[in-house]
């Protein structure tokens, strides 16, 4: 019988054309355990918990030495993802991308999206892109690249 071979509920449909639903009853009923779905083997044990400070002091950022240099990239205009790139590329900063979004959270808040103005058209009835302002094209009256 499929079941005894550790088959998959699925697949024993795939083979024999049955419902799984049929299936899993039929077993159970033979007193032959079914695996639970998705489970392929032994589970891991859960990981334990890291501890938790309340203590703001115990744990000062990993972001804190390099304070002026995300500031000034903020002012910039720049978000938290290619400011964590340039930490690392830069300054060997080993933290990771969460690190530095959690930072820039804490000290300037979370943004609010800007509004967006949807179009709607037809299938195939225009082309939209939503980046960028498009690559240098030669005017070809002029000459110009604009």
């Amino acid at each position: 019988m499929p079941g005894r071979l550790g088959w998959s509920l699925r697949r024993i449909e795939k083979q024999t054309g049955i419902r799984r639903e049929t299936t899993a009853t039929c077993l159970k009923a033979a007193g032959i355990p079914l695996r639970s779905p998705g489970a392929w083997g032994e589970r891991a044990p859960p990981k334990p918990a890291k501890s938790v400070t309340t203590d703001p002091t115990a744990s000062d950022s990993a972001c804190q030495p390099y304070r002026v240099f995300i500031e000034q990239a903020l002012l910039a205009g720049r978000n938290a993802m290619p400011t964590w790139q340039d930490l690392v590329d830069l300054h060997g900063f080993t933290g990771a991308y969460e690190t530095v979004k959690r930072f820039v959270r804490k000290q300037h808040g979370a943004q609010t999206p800007e509004a967006r103005a949807v179009i709607l058209t037809a299938p195939g009835e225009e082309a939209q892109v939503d980046y960028g302002t498009g690559p240098l094209v030669r005017d070809s009256t002029s000459g110009l690249r604009r």
